[in-house]
């Protein structure tokens, strides 16, 4: 399942909290969600590469990047 996310919500120091905390509660393994972010719009960096770790270490799919595609979170470019 692939999931829109904000720069303002990848930017939040608990958005990986949020998103173990939803995958939880919606009995979602964290395996199969993946999360698109629109990195043009990144402003702050640093926090979102501490955020894409948290993520990384919870088992999100990937993320993609919108002008490319990373799996694992914060892994190498696929083909899709």
């Amino acid at each position: 399942m692939w999931v829109n996310v904000s720069p303002r919500q990848i930017a939040d120091l608990h958005f990986a909290e949020l998103v173990a905390e939803l995958t939880a509660n919606h009995g979602v393994p964290a395996l199969l969600l993946g999360l698109e972010i629109a990195e043009h719009a990144v402003r702050d960096v640093v926090t979102t590469e501490n955020v894409l770790a948290a993520l990384h270490e919870l088992g999100v799919a990937g993320v993609d990047g919108k002008s490319r595609r990373c799996h694992p979170a914060r892994g190498r470019r696929s083909s899709r």
